[in-house]
């Protein structure tokens, strides 16, 4: 992936900070898959193939549907484009084909 952290590494000290943030303010509200859809959606935004993965696992593991991780997938595609999000497409594919 031709990832924003690639180009911009500052990126993953932002997106640690979003996810302490999520889990201990914004984690409250949510149960645990939506939450993890949501690191799906911040995943695919800063283009780490490896947070996309993690999450979206944990999602399933938690009752998310692909479709539901899709969707998020696709919401940072005005910020990313359609490559980005395309491959984060992929990744879930793989992982909900997987199973693991």
């Amino acid at each position: 992936m031709n990832s924003l952290q690639e180009k911009y590494p500052f990126v993953m000290e932002k997106y640690y900070e979003v996810i302490h943030s999520i889990d201990a303010e914004i984690g409250k509200c949510f149960d645990v898959q939506t939450r993890e859809i949501l690191l799906v959606a911040i995943g695919a935004a800063i283009g780490n193939e490896n947070v996309v993965r993690f999450h979206a696992k944990r999602a399933m593991d938690n009752g998310a549907s692909d479709a539901q991780l899709s969707c998020a997938a696709l919401m940072p595609l005005p910020i990313v484009g359609q490559t980005n999000c395309r491959k984060s497409l992929d990744i879930i594919r793989e992982v909900a084909e997987s199973g693991d």
